[in-house]
């Protein structure tokens, strides 16, 4: 299977509805795409 990489910007809202539906989200930073998908665990 052909994977491809989508590069876009996205809001904290749009990346815990990715994360919700099962898929990864990468990111720059520190640790904020962690936090946000430990949010979305939590609930």
């Amino acid at each position: 299977m052909d994977h491809k990489k989508i590069i876009v910007m996205l809001s904290d809202t749009q990346i815990k509805t990715f994360f919700a539906a099962g898929y990864e989200v990468k990111g720059l930073g520190r640790g904020h795409m962690k936090r946000l998908k430990e949010e979305v665990a939590a609930k």
